[in-house]
């Protein structure tokens, strides 16, 4: 069940009535802290229900439940009534972490693997090229070092594979590589990344199969200790970067990440000041991350991840979004089922019908790629 936006002002009303009497009790002999508690947790409580409310999410039973710290205020039952407003911010805990669930698409056919002759290690974070003849991708050493590579088109779902990027590749984490139509090169590097330099975003110029003239986009970053930008990805016209935001403050994976939009501003780019709302149906989940765009813009891709705190229990799932207009907020996403186990970083075709990720199979020792189509 899921309570309308349209109910929100009556609900509130309700209970802006509804804590002030609480809180008005001041029974003789109560502590002048437990009602300063009482107050501060029910202003926190009406903050929080109101922006769940918006979200259209199904809070019935936090209502009930603030309904009854009236009761006991008026009762002058602070303690209780404190003890349950812990209740309900519990309640609010579960609220923010449980993630949506969110339809499925149909429109995906079975993945099928993608060959890369001449390659036998992980292939991760693939991307396509906008004219299909390029595949890039990166390895996984392990979990501090990645280096990136790319081959050529030679069949429907084969590629040769050219060469790595040893120009560009560290002992560290160098990968999730993207490139727009006019050969304009990004990619996610920590090598240079510490306390004091919280940039791990780059471009680059993809010519002659080598990469060149690199450079920070040093606006992407929060600069904020454990935060960094985990992926980039670039319009095919090569003048707007999406990309996450993520912080690794308590170690591996992600506790949080978000997604972010930038636009071209000379030979850089500039932060969106609408990212929040054109991300606001798909950022309400904890962690989301590796987005890819159609070339019109229209339709985003990007993995979520739910159960994070056992990884051998953590699920990953691939979804879709859409908007009619490219500078109006993505609609709510929708699961691609066919995309299942430990799978990741969609990147979509340059016709906009096939999406390229990495999948670990069952018993497998190693990452390889995936393609699905849209059935239409």
């Amino acid at each position: 069940m899921r309570f309308s936006t349209r109910y929100t002002p009556l609900l509130l009303a309700l209970l802006l009535c509804v804590f002030p009497a609480a809180c008005k009790a001041e029974p003789s002999g109560a502590s002048q802290q437990i009602v300063v508690n009482v107050k501060n947790k029910a202003e926190q409580s009406q903050q929080r229900l109101k922006y769940h409310l918006e979200q259209g999410h199904d809070v019935g039973h936090i209502i009930h439940m603030m309904q009854q710290v009236k009761t006991l205020g008026e009762k002058g039952d602070l303690t209780e009534a404190e003890a349950l407003l812990d209740k309900i911010h519990a309640a609010f805990d579960v609220l923010d972490k449980t993630p949506e669930v969110i339809p499925e698409s149909a429109l995906f056919t079975q993945p099928v693997e993608v060959a890369i002759e001449g390659y036998d290690g992980d292939a991760m974070e693939p991307f396509i090229s906008r004219d299909g003849e390029y595949l890039f991708f990166n390895s996984m050493d392990d979990d501090n070092e990645k280096d990136m590579y790319y081959a050529k088109r030679i069949g429907e779902n084969r590629f040769r594979f050219q060469r790595a990027f040893t120009e560009i590749n560290s002992k560290e984490v160098d990968g999730v590589p993207a490139i727009d139509r006019q050969n304009n090169f990004y990619f996610i590097s920590t090598a240079h990344y510490s306390l004091f330099n919280k940039v791990s975003a780059y471009q680059a110029k993809f010519r002659d199969g080598k990469i060149e003239d690199v450079r920070p986009i040093k606006s992407l970053s929060l600069r904020k200790a454990g935060w960094l930008n985990m992926d980039v990805e670039i319009s095919a016209d090569g003048n707007t970067l999406y990309y996450s935001n993520a912080y690794f403050g308590d170690g591996a994976p992600p506790t949080k990440s978000f997604l972010s939009y930038a636009v071209r501003d000379g030979d850089s780019f500039k932060p969106a000041a609408d990212t929040a709302e054109i991300f606001k149906n798909l950022n309400r989940d904890e962690i989301i991350y590796a987005p890819a765009i159609s070339p019109d813009e229209l339709t985003i891709s990007y993995t979520r991840l739910s159960n994070r705190h056992k990884l051998e229990q953590a699920l990953f799932h691939t979804l879709i979004a859409t908007r009619s207009d490219k500078n109006a907020p993505f609609g709510v996403p929708q699961i691609i089922p066919v995309i299942t186990g430990f799978a990741e970083a969609p990147s979509i075709s340059g016709d906009g019908k096939k999406i390229y990720f990495h999948k670990k199979p069952p018993g497998a020792a190693r990452f390889k790629i995936y393609m699905t189509q849209r059935k239409d």
